[in-house]
């Protein structure tokens, strides 16, 4: 398939399977087998070379923002979108601080996040504003 790859990180259960149905609905977004933690997000960017991840912030193992910082330097060309219920300023400036292009609150409209992610696989998108 051609499209944009994305791969979820998310050690919730119900929110992987949620955002993966939403996203398969998608035309030209393709799902790729999705990661449970921080690490193993790491280790899925490596092989599946993803365009996209969502990240989740809070995840065992090693946390989103860890995955993110790893995952941009290793891949500069993936684009990582943080999507958590955490909304202080705090998350929001570790997130810009780390790469992280956007970042939306999980129960965003789904119209949202896929608008996100087309932008964030536009070859020609550099950053999407953290705010």
């Amino acid at each position: 398939m051609n499209g944009i790859k994305v791969l979820i990180a998310e050690d919730n259960a119900a929110y992987r399977q949620s955002f993966s149905r939403m996203l398969q609905q998608e035309e030209g977004i393709e799902v790729l087998e999705p990661a449970r933690d921080g690490r193993e997000a790491v280790e899925k960017s490596e092989y599946l070379r993803p365009d996209v991840v969502l990240m989740d912030i809070d995840m065992p193992e090693r946390g989103g923002l860890w995955a993110t910082r790893t995952i941009r330097e290793r891949w500069p060309r993936v684009k990582v979108i943080i999507l958590s219920f955490h909304s202080g300023e705090a998350f929001r400036a570790w997130a810009r601080e780390v790469g992280t292009i956007a970042f939306l609150s999980k129960d965003a409209d789904p119209e949202e996040i896929i608008r996100a992610i087309r932008m964030a696989g536009d070859a020609t998108t550099h950053l999407l504003p953290v705010k």
